[in-house]
């Protein structure tokens, strides 16, 4: 029996629609492409758009579905559109708001519209966005530029994002033209609020609303909330008379493939699975990667499987009196040493992809000439030559610390063995989370550590990890006048510039204080009646855009 798991690029938009650009560009959806085995190549194909599909089911009929079940694993908590982030919310409230605009690579500006029209960057600071005139809410209210400031405005006083603190100000233009203005020339903070942050609503809407909206949501979203219990489910059904006639420019988050979604909030991991396997749901989103091996290689489902926003890493103490100080040489052995491929396999059981550079493949700014450069790849006896070269002590033990979770141990015991190979010998130190974080400022404490990071809009934005702030060290403790220089230079809008971003990776990686390892997979596993999924920048799941094949039924 065949294994089916369905691979795709996470952050570009599942359509074949052209989609308004920032700055009134009309651009393609991109074409993307993705590693895969020869066998697997045999089992899916990547359509134009960057989805995958079953092959077997690619071109069957598709239906407009009449009922889906999904199981969520994480508790919502509230569906108001300004609360606090946690999983629960992030996992259902693209389905219940919309945003002013979504991240596209293929895109000059990065960037495509959902409410938005245009938009245009006035400055270092401000980004005039204009949105489409004929945006309704499902209660009838009329969207206006007023709304979006409203949104915005509340968003920041609200205070549940410590991004709020850096918005200025969100002013009118026009009817349908806001400027929004924040105090800092930091790349992708407004793209992110237009992205992710802030949640766009009608003024009379919310403020009509006897709860803030937290269980009864009134928005411009292609579905409903018909029905809300707190921790058990989560019903919404398709908005008849959603405002984007125009198909050509319905975003690719805004399609209602479904006429209606009950979520279920499934918490524990194996009722996950159970659910699926009895037919209480059709889809399980986020399912853990231990649960998904009982669904690989089965006929009756699909998995699908995408490279997750968290990717893998070492880090170097380099601190004047640390083991690696001012010595890339002795870093670079230490990398060379280690088969990315070997942890993918043995601490992921092949559920991850190995990194190429320190960020996200699927970040605007990722330049894909980095993936073809060579990064570290496995070496024992180049190892060893430059662990000859750096004159390192190679007597010393190596101190490698990391958070204690299952995961962490065996990611750092593949990599003990692997410096075993080259003659060094390694300390292992798990720490829970509090103590890991006090731990990691201090250089007395640990030589390599071995951590995750969150990467979903620009790779420059993982630039902050080697600033010095104030009292706050890089994470690798070193003190280099260079290296400040470029990660200032590209967080800020005049300098994220190709030829900048490049020079920055560039020196990160040549003096190699740090190390990218793999990026861990995120598994949506569905009936295989259900041939593609669509999920947003950050992996969470769309019900209603994934294709419904003609032998769906609930």
């Amino acid at each position: 029996m065949k294994r089916k798991v369905l691979s795709f690029i996470l952050a570009v938009a599942v359509t074949a629609a052209l989609i308004t650009g920032c700055g009134s560009q009309n651009s393609d959806t991109s074409d993307n492409s993705v590693e895969v085995s020869e066998e697997e190549k045999t089992e899916t194909e990547l359509s134009s758009a960057g989805a995958v599909f079953d092959e077997e089911t690619e071109n069957t009929e598709t239906v407009q579905a009449e009922e889906v079940s999904v199981a969520v694993s994480y508790d919502v908590s509230d569906l108001a559109p300004y609360s606090s982030a946690t999983s629960g919310r992030l996992s259902v409230i693209q389905t219940l708001y919309e945003y002013l605009a979504y991240y596209d690579s293929a895109s000059e500006t990065g960037l495509s519209g959902i409410l938005m029209k245009e938009c245009e960057r006035l400055d270092n600071y401000t980004m005039r966005v204009t949105i489409y005139d004929y945006i309704y809410d499902s209660a009838g209210n009329h969207l206006t530029a007023n709304d979006v400031a409203f949104s915005f405005n509340t968003w920041a006083e609200k205070g549940n994002s410590v991004k709020c603190k850096l918005l200025e100000s969100c002013t009118v233009v026009d009817d349908y033209t806001v400027d929004i203005k924040l105090n800092t020339d930091s790349v992708g903070d407004i793209e992110n609020m237009m992205c992710g942050l802030v949640p766009i609503v009608t003024q009379a809407a919310y403020e009509s609303s006897d709860d803030g909206m937290i269980e009864h949501v009134v928005s411009t979203s292609p579905y409903i909330v018909e029905d809300y219990v707190q921790g058990s489910t989560l019903t919404v059904v398709k908005n008849d008379n959603y405002w984007q006639t125009d198909e050509s420019l319905i975003s690719p988050y805004s399609y209602a493939n479904a006429d209606k979604i009950v979520f279920h909030i499934v918490t524990e991991a194996s009722q996950v699975s159970t659910n699926l396997e009895t037919n209480v749901v059709d889809i399980a989103a986020n399912m853990s990667s231990t649960e998904v091996s009982r669904f690989e290689g089965s006929e009756e489902y699909n998995v699908f499987a995408i490279a997750g926003t968290n990717f893998n890493w070492i880090t170097f103490n380099c601190s004047e009196g640390g083991m690696f100080y001012n010595n890339p040489d002795f870093r670079k052995a230490i990398c060379y040493a280690i088969d990315a491929n070997g942890i993918v396999e043995g601490a992921f059981n092949g559920g991850a992809k190995v990194s190429k550079a320190y960020g996200n493949p699927e970040c605007v700014d990722f330049n894909p000439e980095w993936n073809e450069e060579e990064y570290y790849e496995y070496d024992v006896e180049k190892a060893k030559e430059l662990l000859e070269s750096s004159g390192a002590d190679t007597s010393q033990t190596i101190r490698i610390m990391y958070p204690s979770t299952a995961v962490n141990k065996s990611m750092a015991q593949i990599i003990q063995s692997y410096l075993l190979e080259i003659g060094l010998n390694c300390e292992l130190l798990g720490y829970e989370s509090a103590l890991y974080q006090t731990y990691k400022t201090e250089p007395g404490e640990w030589d390599i550590i071995l951590d995750a990071v969150q990467s979903v809009d620009y790779v420059t934005s993982l630039a902050s990890k080697l600033q010095i702030s104030g009292s706050t060290p890089t994470v690798c403790l070193v003190e280099d006048e260079k290296l400040q220089e470029l990660v200032e230079l590209v967080q800020t809008n005049a300098g994220h510039t190709e030829e900048n971003i490049d020079a920055y990776m560039d020196y990160v990686k040549d003096q190699c204080y740090v190390y990218a390892l793999c990026q861990e997979n995120i598994y949506h596993v569905t009936e295989n009646s259900v041939n593609g999924i669509v999920t947003n920048f950050k992996g969470w799941l769309l019900p209603g855009c994934a294709t419904y094949t003609g032998d769906f039924t609930r």
